[in-house]
């Protein structure tokens, strides 16, 4: 029997045939109160696969055209079983059938757990083959071709995704548990290199194969132990930790909670407005600067936990929604005296003649995919700048922003609802403050054990795993309440091996008729009463309202753009969900110092603080996040520049090394530049028929393997976009020209 040897430990390599699964614990733990099949066995297994690529063709750009992508060696790990490995698919499923022997068949049989870090990975090769070898499953999934759950029928076995509930990759994961005493390999299994089944491996091969799931399981065994969890209790993702803690302590704790969340259900109506108007941060290259130009002498502004902060500062919905009215009904006057009266409301309109108040402004609020406007209109990098007209819904807060920054000729009111508008329940503010002292707290005494030279200890790396839990959850706070109640299902189809097209969300019966012309009306019918059951459910069975989630974002926006008008117009470069990138001025310092005097004392007013005793740590104010002698940028999530420590670079898909590419010189950072290799790795889906594949190994080897859908993994490479001007051969703004072109003198 073949073995390895991992942290001078040596693990004996068991095949699916000799693997002791009747060493696999009888014990089992119940999961829920009310499904009787939820009980699990208190043991998990981790499972991984290595792959090899093959690319058959590529387009006249050289790009990814067709190919396919088969598994040649997979890997188990249990403390009961010990290592387990085969290069077969049909290996595989034999020991999942021992274990369905070992722990029997039946329906309330206990369920033994496998993680697999990335699940979907995994999923784009094994469901094709689950279902060719006779198995059946169920599959739940946040978006197609993400699972996190796969539950098979015949075998009593369910696969999780340990990615989802660690939110970190297998690498991050091992360096944050340093006391589980593994690493992550690297290099010893290249992708590119093309081995078979067949291919013998290498006994640093096969430990590289070992590492990641022993090391998963070590990881994960810790972080249970840490958590206090088992295999029964722990969540499916990272946020459930927040959500049970949640419910726990404010919906448990405070009896009013649960009512204020069932007077605060939305209608089917107001919620389809609310999610036409729902969006996420704002993150964009300024339209008013140059793109490409090197900026000296800039600053950046961050600010403090933006979202959870605006929890404790700021009013929110806090009541059930009442309808307004339309038409005439509705006007900019009406809408006034709601704000002033302490209502909060959303509305749709129609606007025409607008366009931006400013020729500056950096980012212009309103985004085109949430906007119907009509031909002809001028948008800049997916903003709306000038149109004849255009609709749209918006809330309170994102309205207020919109007649800040645009003018027009004529506005017309749509549906519009109003609720109570007032600060959260304590309990919601008492909870977000428990884990930012949690946090505070623990960043504390790390500078104290770092300042000690203790940083090497074992103590140092518990207190360390400590804070990253902290701020984990801290940070999914604000998640877990922008989590819609309702949402599509996202289907596998095994006949057809694909799946289901994903579909908007639809509560508005002419809506859905558009959007599924050929349902019958019975077919509609039953499609919306469906929708609405799943509203109706999902709000009652949610941790908060969703329009806080909705709200706080609202409120992330506002607050961006206040650092954005107090740094001035025309020394924002750049900006991102919560911080700015400036230039360094007299006036752009003496603004963000009054702002940061503003919303210090609206801060300490409202309680958003933690005094440690040793450092007074403040939410939702902006910090100084650096001085940058040079700045560039491209756009949104392409910037570069150069501080203290030298040259840096921020890109969508690039790791952070690729910076060694621009060999010491900001410059190189421009409009066409190739970061080859950009790190990470590319994966093309590949749907296909059931076949028998020949495949050949780099080392001669030949195997003939059944093969269905699969992945194609490549190298990424990445080339930086923009808007290419031949006036200076790099990205250029054309926002002012745009602006400009065909405006009168009046209007400059």
């Amino acid at each position: 029997m073949d073995s390895i040897t991992i942290n001078n430990r040596i693990y004996e390599i068991h095949t699916a045939e000799t693997a002791a699964v009747d060493r696999l614990p009888p014990g089992a733990e119940k999961r829920s109160r009310t499904k009787r099949d939820s009980y699990y066995v208190n043991d998990f297994g981790t499972f991984d696969i290595e792959t090899t690529s093959v690319v058959t063709a590529r387009d006249k750009r050289g790009r990814f055209a067709d190919g396919y992508g088969f598994m040649y060696v997979w890997q188990f790990y249990s403390a009961s079983t010990g290592l387990v490995m085969g290069r077969y698919w049909p290996e595989f499923f034999t020991l999942l059938r021992r274990i369905g022997d070992h722990y029997g068949c039946e329906k309330y049989a206990p369920r033994f757990v496998v993680f697999i870090h990335n699940e979907a990975f995994e999923a784009g090769f094994f469901l094709d083959q689950l279902t060719h070898a006779g198995f059946t499953y169920e599959i739940f999934a946040v978006k197609n071709r993400k699972p996190i759950v796969i539950r098979l029928h015949e075998v009593p076995v369910e696969f999780r995704c340990s990615y989802k509930l660690t939110n970190r990759g297998l690498a991050k994961y091992l360096d944050d548990f340093p006391t589980a005493g593994f690493a992550k390999m690297s290099g010893d299994l290249d992708y590119r290199v093309q081995r078979t089944p067949k291919t013998k491996l290498t006994d640093k091969e096969l430990g590289y194969c070992g590492v990641d799931v022993i090391g998963l399981y070590a990881a994960l065994s810790l972080d249970l132990k840490q958590t206090g969890d088992t295999v029964a209790s722990v969540p499916l993702t990272s946020t459930g930790y927040v959500r049970r803690d949640y419910k726990n302590k404010v919906i448990k704790a405070d009896p009013s909670y649960k009512l204020l969340c069932q007077r605060m259900a939305m209608t089917p109506d107001v919620f389809q407005v609310v999610l036409d108007l729902a969006k996420g941060g704002d993150t964009l290259g300024s339209a008013s600067q140059e793109l490409g130009y090197i900026h000296k002498g800039m600053g950046s502004e961050d600010y403090v936990s933006e979202y959870p902060a605006q929890l404790l500062t700021e009013p929110y919905p806090m009541g059930r929604f009442e309808y307004e009215g339309c038409g005439e009904e509705i006007d900019l006057a009406y809408l006034k005296h709601l704000e002033q009266s302490g209502r909060y409301y959303i509305t749709e309109f129609v606007v025409y003649g607008v366009e931006v108040r400013e020729k500056l402004l950096p980012i212009p609020c309103i985004n085109e995919w949430k906007c119907y406007f009509s031909e002809g209109s001028l948008v800049f990098n997916g903003r709306l700048l000038r149109a004849q007209s255009a609709g749209m819904a918006l809330d309170m807060v994102s309205f207020q922003l919109f007649r800040k920054q645009y003018k027009w000729e004529k506005i017309e009111f749509g549906r519009t609802w109003s609720c109570i508008y007032a600060p959260l329940p304590k309990s919601v503010r008492d909870f977000v403050l428990e884990y930012f002292r949690g946090k505070c707290e623990l960043k504390d005494k790390l500078k104290e054990m770092e300042d000690a030279g203790l940083d090497d200890t074992e103590e140092y790396a518990n207190v360390a795993m400590d804070y990253l839990l902290y701020k984990n959850r801290f940070n999914g706070i604000f998640g877990m309440f922008y989590t819609k109640p309702v949402f599509q299902d996202h289907d596998y189809d095994p006949e057809s091996a694909s799946w289901i097209p994903e579909q908007d969300i639809i509560l508005d019966r002419d809506r859905a008729k558009i959007e599924f012309p050929k349902m019958s009306e019975k077919e509609l019918d039953e499609y919306i009463q469906s929708m609405k059951n799943k509203l109706f459910k999902g709000q009652i069975t949610a941790v908060g309202p969703y329009i806080w989630g909705v709200h706080t974002a609202a409120l992330g926006r506002y607050k961006l753009a206040m650092m954005i008008e107090a740094a001035g117009y025309e020394n924002v470069v750049y900006s991102d969900t919560d911080s700015i990138k400036f230039k360094i001025n007299e006036k752009s310092l003496a603004g963000i110092a009054a702002l940061k005097a503003k919303l210090t004392k609206q801060a300490m007013d409202c309680g958003a603080y933690i005094d440690t005793g040793k450092h007074l740590y403040v939410l939702g104010v902006p910090e100084d996040d650096g001085v940058y002698e040079e700045f560039v940028t491209l756009g949104a999530k392409r910037y570069a520049y150069r501080d203290k420590k030298g040259l840096h670079i921020t890109v969508s898909g690039v790791q952070k090394k690729g910076v060694e590419q621009l060999n010491d010189d900001i410059k190189n950072f421009r409009y066409g530049k190739i970061f080859n290799p950009a790190g990470g790795i590319m994966l093309h889906y590949i749907q296909d028929d059931w076949h028998i594949q020949h495949v050949v190994g780099d080392d001669g080897t030949e195997d003939d393997i059944e093969l269905g859908n699969s992945i194609v993994c490549e190298e990424r490479i990445v080339t930086l976009g923009g808007i290419p001007d031949d006036r200076f051969g790099l990205g250029f703004s054309v926002y002012k020209d745009l602006l400009c072109c065909d405006m009168s003198d009046d209007d400059m």
